[in-house]
Parts: structure tokens; C-alpha cells; sequence
């Protein structure tokens, strides 16, 4: 059966699951019609995985400047305003979001002959009485080269209504918000959405922070006082190995910061560990599972290369507190190696 006839199908259920026949109105008045059924056959084998769910189909406009493809949601946006995408229920909302627009949410109906079509959804530029403003301020540990440091906001997707409670990634990166910090540390932007910005905070040689911020129409967000520490630099020596023998002669040096991501081989394409700060001490941390450590104890890769065998690991590397002079046991499931490393905190 080709896409077109699957498409045309009728409505037929599975263990739950809603395979909807394509819906006349948006398929029809696409200019790339073959992408949007591409985008609608992935939607379908989702559900069908999860054995639930509903298509979506639609079209963002904005009635003021901008892309309709910055336009912040759980799918991607076409170049042409065009989506497809998936609900896991009918009760949700789903949410469309740019800044500088109104927060649009839109709900699902709930009767339709069809794959959902959600027809235009038009975001409106936001009044400039309804920007909402940002102000804080900024103490650095290391000195005050207020220059150097950024406070970046971007919107956020919000809400979601996914099978995983996930959303699609973009091929198109919108551009962060930009606040000014002047030469004390005083932080301000204006022009926010009454809407969820993510919010990162960096400088060099210190320690990076973040939050949510949830931003109302008209009225000012107060950061407070932000400190961020300085950072501590990081030296770690290791061996990699496809099992716990390890051969000195294959020992690697790096040299790391605090909040760094470090992976062990170059081939993955994720990480090893993460080494966080958190009030003024460095953490693991680690994102890619099954994943499990084991503190060997002070010393020198020399002196547990032949120990390594015997001693399995068996924690969660998650909020474990790194330990100078330490040497560890990385046991990395997900990525199939093990690694015997040093760590070294300045």
C-alpha cells in the first residue's frame, strides 16, 4: 500500500491505538504535501508503539514579524508554517510559544472523522504594556569583568501532550534573549511573554547557573542577587578498556572545569560524566544509563591496575562527592567500556 492509500485509510483501532485517515483541509493546502505525509507516517509509528495517541495536523501563522519556524512547540515547525505531530490524549492542551507573541494554547477536539486537523493557528504579536521585564544582579566570586558575563534566556515548550513526554528536535535554532549587565552587575531585558523562559547564567572562570523563569503579562521577574562561584579546574588521568584489565602503557591526561561534560573515547555521542558543582564541591554526574562507579581510594592509576578486577562497581555515580587524589572504577554499560581514572581538583 502506498503512503497516499494508507493515508486515505479509514479509521481503525488497534490495542488502543487510533490510526486516523488523513484529514482534506491542511493536507490539501500544503505546497509540500509529500513532506507532511512523511511527518504524519513517523507520527503513526509512534503511536503505534505505544499503543495510543492521536495525529495532529496544522498550520502556525504569525500576524507580525518573525519565522513561524521559531515558533516554539512539541514538533517542528515546516518552512512553511505546516506541522504534523502527535497528542497523547484528547484532555491536553498543546502549547505554541515565541517570544515577543501571546502564549497560545490550543485544545483538542473532541469529535473529529479523521486525523485531527487543526486548521491555521495564528500567533499575535504581543502589546508592548504586556512585555514583561527581567532585573537582578550579578556578584562573581573571581573578580568583576562584568563584560564577560551573559544572562541568556530562551522560551520554553510548554505544555506538552506526548506519548513520552518529549518533544521533536529542530533542525532550526532560535536565538537566545540577551539581557544587558552593566558595570556593578545590574541585570535587565524587557519584551518577555508572559510565558516560561530556561535562563543561564555564565562567566568565565566560574561556575554556571540556570532556572526556569515564569514570566507574567506587564510585570517585572526579580532575579535577586545571583553569586556564582569560581570554578575549579579539573585533571583527570585514565585508561579505557573494553573490560576491567587495564594496560598503563594506554593512560590519557585532560584537563576539565567544573560543570564539564567529559567522554572517555571520542567515538560516542554522548558522555561519560559530568562533574557539577555544587556549593563550592564538584559532583558526578551522568545522563546515559546503566552506568556504575566505585571510589578505589587515594593513589595512582599504577597502584590499581591490577586491583581493578576484583573490585566491581556498583553505585549510582548521580550526587557522588569527587574526591581529590581519588582513583575510580567506571563500569559504562550504555557505552560498553570501562575506564580506571584519577581525578585531581585544583
Amino acid at each position: 500500500m502506498t503512503h497516499a492509500a494508507t493515508l486515505l485509510a479509514t479509521i481503525i483501532f488497534i490495542q488502543g491505538v487510533s490510526i486516523l485517515s488523513s484529514s482534506a483541509g491542511t493536507l490539501d493546502e500544503t505546497p509540500r504535501r509529500d513532506v507532511l505525509e512523511q511527518k504524519i507516517m513517523k507520527e503513526r509509528q509512534t503511536i503505534e508503539k505505544y499503543h495510543r495517541g492521536y495525529i495532529i495536523i496544522g498550520k502556525v501563522e504569525l500576524d507580525g514579524p518573525g519565522d513561524p519556524r521559531d515558533v516554539k512547540a512539541q514538533m517542528e515547525i515546516l518552512e512553511d508554517g505546516y506541522f504534523a505531530s502527535h497528542v497523547k490524549d484528547l484532555d491536553r492542551p498543546i502549547g505554541f510559544r515565541l517570544h515577543g507573541y501571546e502564549p497560545l494554547d490550543v485544545s483538542m477536539p473532541s469529535k473529529f472523522d479523521d486525523i485531527i486537523d487543526l486548521g491555521t493557528i495564528v500567533l499575535k504579536k504581543l502589546p508592548p504594556e504586556d512585555f514583561a521585564s527581567l532585573k537582578g544582579r550579578l556578584k562573581l566570586q573571581r573578580g568583576k569583568k562584568y563584560e564577560d558575563a551573559t544572562v541568556k534566556l530562551t522560551i520554553r515548550v510548554d505544555p506538552i501532550n506526548t506519548v513520552n513526554g518529549g518533544f521533536a528536535p529542530r533542525s532550526r535554532r532560535s536565538e537566545a534573549i540577551t539581557a544587558e549587565i552593566s558595570d556593578d552587575g545590574t541585570i535587565s531585558a524587557t519584551g518577555f511573554s508572559p510565558a516560561k523562559y530556561y535562563c543561564s547564567i555564565s562567566a568565565p572562570g566560574h561556575d554556571d547557573q540556570s532556572e526556569v523563569i515564569s514570566f507574567s503579562s506587564g510585570k517585572e521577574h526579580n532575579l535577586g542577587t545571583i553569586r556564582l562561584e569560581a570554578s575549579h579546574q579539573i585533571y583527570l588521568s585514565y585508561i579505557v578498556a573494553d573490560s576491567p584489565e587495564f594496560d598503563i602503557a594506554r593512560k590519557e591526561e585532560v584537563t576539565l572545569w567544573s560543570g564539564d561534560r567529559w567522554k572517555a573515547t571520542p567515538d560516542i555521542y554522548g558522555w561519560d560524566l559530568k562533574f557539577e558543582q555544587v556549593e563550592g564541591e564538584v559532583q558526578f554526574d551522568s545522563s546515559y544509563f546503566p552506568c556504575f562507579i566505585k571510589d578505589l581510594g587515594k593513589g595512582n592509576l599504577e597502584d590499581f591496575i591490577k586491583k581493578a578486577t576484583k573490585k566491581q562497581p556498583e553505585k549510582d555515580p548521580r550526587g557522588e562527592t569527587v574526591k581529590s587524589g581519588h582513583v575510580y572504577l567506571l563500569d559504562h554499560q550504555m557505552w560498553k567500556h570501562w575506564v580506571l581514572f584519577r581525578v585531581e581538583i585544583e
